[in-house]
């Protein structure tokens, strides 16, 4: 069972005086929590003059201060506070409010002048008691914060993709017919949207080819806002999917899917020069970084394999992957890439540019440049 957020101390200082006397009142009272709370109000006297007589500030010669003397169970209280004093007959006639702030053990909360001390015959009840109630308005530190609900907007999305109503743009995708809304596409896919420009119909669809139709259906779901595949499956269909997104320039799931085959580390001697060629020509820079460098540890074996011969036939691949050989075995830096960054990672770059609202995608030399360019600073 959860605790109240507010409680009230209530505070009777009794025989209360109001004379030229420096005097202090205390009182230690536990709340509706448990926990205590220790109230100071500290009567300053007057100033004695040469001729006998007193002189003061009436406004100023109270003050108080209140501290958490026992916090419950906990080494820290967060509270917003208000001081409330109470006549003979229960009204209100002064009020203080302390910001909510978090106290440790035996700290002062606050100290402040009591302004009304000229009203004080007004306020004592039977003439000597001062009523002072502490409304102890509660926060816990420890607790998650309270529960809102998640913007719907997403879901959405996404039952207007399942479901066919206002669909107004069609493709053909092997033999399967698969809608969507050209908005949405206009919004996410400037490419795809582009397709849909001379318009559609269930009769007479735009064809897409070289896509498997589960592919596109992931595609439409992370343009309308869906989570990225399973990692398994962007595994199993990463070369699809990657295919898929450059065509329609969805840079986001194929960044998520150059992640995952990174991560799950597809690459093996057999097929490390397919995948250099692949990730040049879809412009993966992660998936190529990663397959340069196992080609640089492995090589001996991979110039023996079959791919490697196809590999040969690109004598700007075949640059890049000698120099990688060359530069790590001799320890020596790759100038192309600039002085400064050229040991930056390419996940690394991205997240300087995604943090600074750069685009993410384009090669690493387009990435360097980006952060050149833009003179960012981390």
């Amino acid at each position: 069972m959860s605790l109240s957020p507010v409680s009230v101390a209530c505070y009777k200082f009794e025989d209360f005086s109001e004379d030229g006397n420096y005097d202090e009142y205390c009182l230690n009272i536990a709340d509706g929590r448990g926990t205590m709370w220790q109230l100071y109000f500290t009567v300053n006297p007057l100033e004695e003059q040469e001729d006998g007589s007193t002189h003061g500030d009436d406004s100023v010669r109270g003050y108080i201060y209140l501290f958490c003397d026992q916090p419950n169970d906990v080494d820290r209280i967060t509270a917003k506070v208000t001081l409330v004093v109470r006549n003979q007959s229960g009204d209100v006639v002064h009020k203080h409010n302390i910001p909510t702030t978090t106290y440790h053990l035996d700290a002062e909360i606050d100290y402040f002048d009591f302004p009304e001390w000229p009203k004080l015959k007004e306020m004592l009840v039977e003439g000597k008691h001062l009523i002072i109630d502490a409304v102890i308005q509660y926060q816990n530190d420890e607790q998650a914060p309270f529960y809102v609900p998640k913007n719907p907007f997403g879901q959405n999305m996404l039952k207007l993709l399942d479901s066919e109503e206002d669909k107004d743009v069609f493709f053909n995708i092997g033999s399967e017919i698969i809608s969507a809304h050209k908005l949405i596409l206009k919004a996410n896919s400037t490419v795809l949207a582009n397709y849909c420009a001379g318009g559609s119909s269930k009769d007479s669809p735009i064809h897409i080819k070289d896509t498997k139709p589960d592919v596109f259906r992931h595609l439409l779901n992370f343009l309308y806002g869906g989570d990225v595949p399973k990692e398994s499956y962007m595994v199993t269909y990463g070369r699809e999917i990657i295919d898929a997104c450059d065509k329609f320039d969805v840079v986001g799931l194929k960044i998520a899917t150059e992640n995952a085959l990174v991560h799950n580390r597809v690459i093996n001697v057999d097929d490390v020069a397919e995948w250099i060629h692949f990730a040049d020509a879809k412009t993966c820079p992660l998936l190529k970084e990663y397959a340069l460098s196992y080609f640089v540890a492995c090589y001996r074996d991979v110039l023996k394999t079959e791919a490697y011969k196809s590999m040969k036939q690109c004598p700007r691949l075949m640059e890049e992957a000698m120099i990688a050989v060359y530069t790590t075995f001799n320890g020596v830096e790759d100038e192309r890439l600039g002085q400064t960054r050229r040991n930056f990672s390419v996940d690394e770059l991205r997240y300087y540019l995604g943090k600074v609202g750069l685009d993410v995608d384009g090669s690493k030399e387009m990435l360097l440049f980006r952060l050149d360019d833009r003179n960012v600073t981390f």
